[in-house]
């Protein structure tokens, strides 16, 4: 409340001051701009080394995460957070009891039979149809 104040006064006592202080806001939001694009053009030739860095790298973490934020509920942290501890505890005790060759696709197991008997989530709502 204190800095609004403090940005009213500003304001009303040197406009100058507030139309340089708006420009350089403005010239940092481009330079973090630029800061990203460096940033993904660099992790973009450092894929090009061959046996170094390849695409598919992330795409089973990325399928287990949709799969944990599936199983807790879409649109709802705890319940993606609840989710991913218990495909977690569901994929390692299917790998110590079942074989670990079928850790990955207990995870895809789990997110059908959650699809076909829930398909909100656990810890989903019911969301009402509009007619």
């Amino acid at each position: 409340m204190l800095c609004n104040q403090v940005n009213r006064k500003m304001i009303f006592q040197d406009l100058n001051i507030f139309v340089f202080l708006d420009l350089l806001t403005e010239y940092f939001l481009d330079l973090k701009a630029s800061i990203v694009f460096v940033m993904q053009d660099t992790l973009l030739r450092m894929s090009s080394f061959p046996g170094q860095i390849k695409f598919t790298m992330g795409w089973i973490y990325g399928l287990k995460a949709f799969t944990a934020a599936i199983l807790g509920g879409i649109g709802n942290i705890p319940g993606a957070m609840v989710g991913g501890l218990l495909l977690g505890v569901i994929e390692s005790l299917g790998a110590a009891y079942i074989s670990v060759a079928w850790k990955d696709a207990i995870a895809f197991v789990v997110l059908i039979l959650i699809l076909i008997v829930r398909p909100t989530g656990l810890l989903g709502e019911r969301v009402a149809e509009k007619i």
